[in-house]
């Protein structure tokens, strides 16, 4: 979550007004279009933050992606996992 928070301030920073979110939590997803709420404090407080970053961007799409289908991220829990061995 932490690295989506910083790319949407340098997203914002270089003038980008329209914006796609893609995540496999639908929870998430329905936490930042203001459908759902969390009762993950820690959770909660970064998503604020993610929150308050998105509704300043002029057009903002949400889209959940299922897990099986996320290769990116799958790819990236692997490459983190040999680079930390």
């Amino acid at each position: 979550m932490y690295g989506r928070l910083q790319g949407l301030y340098i997203t914002k920073d270089r003038g980008v007004e329209d914006i796609i979110i893609f995540a496999d939590s639908l929870l998430i997803i329905q936490y930042l279009k203001n459908e759902n709420s969390l009762k993950d404090n820690s959770l909660a407080m970064v998503l604020q933050r993610i929150r308050s970053i998105v509704v300043l961007f002029h057009s903002r799409r949400f889209y959940h992606i299922l897990r099986n289908n996320n290769v990116d991220v799958d790819l990236g829990n692997t490459m983190w996992k040999l680079i930390r061995k």
